[in-house]
């Protein structure tokens, strides 16, 4: 909404308004302001999505949902972590494909992000590899710093075995 105060505060001015009526104009253009905010805020947040997860909106494919945290938005649009928080909440877009996205799983947790990317990048090693190994193509291929330990870590949760365990199960396949 565009308010034009000049023009209020001249017809203010004017014996034209009571007191009152006055009073409540003003608190009508607070509650404006606040569309206005509110309108801005959720629209720099679209587009910031749209910006961040433009391969996941063109493919419909959620292993290309990028990591993206609402700390890394905050900082981006210059507005409160809690307005954010607030103005993703509940609201959902519907893409190309028709399913209704909720705009909250535009920002995968890190950890669901890693543990993605471990599977994945396992699912189509040609022989096992090693936690460290597994730790320099995360870095190399997706751009993911992670140590050595917290592969090992997320390879458990993911009930992997480890490399040892993982070649023995490859020769006794070879074997069969």
């Amino acid at each position: 909404y565009s308010i034009d105060y000049e023009r209020f505060e001249e017809l203010a001015a004017a014996p034209m308004f009571t007191k009152a009526e006055i009073k409540e104009a003003r608190q009508l253009f607070k509650r404006l302001e606040l569309i206005n905010s509110r309108k801005d805020t959720l629209s720099q947040i679209l587009q910031n999505i749209i910006d961040k997860q433009a391969p996941y909106l063109e493919s419909g494919d959620a292993r290309s949902l990028l990591p993206f945290s609402q700390k890394e938005l905050v900082k981006k649009i210059g507005v409160a972590p809690s307005s954010v928080s607030r103005t993703t909440r509940g609201k959902s877009i519907d893409p190309p494909w028709g399913e209704e996205i909720p705009l909250n799983n535009f920002f995968p947790k890190p950890k669901r992000f890693r543990k993605k990317l471990l599977r994945q990048l396992l699912e189509t090693e040609a022989k096992p590899l090693s936690d460290e190994a597994i730790k320099d193509r995360l870095d190399k291929e997706f751009g993911v710093s992670v140590s050595r330990r917290s592969v090992a870590n997320l390879r458990k949760e993911l009930k992997i075995p480890a490399t040892r365990k993982r070649k023995q199960a490859s020769i006794q396949q070879r074997k069969l």
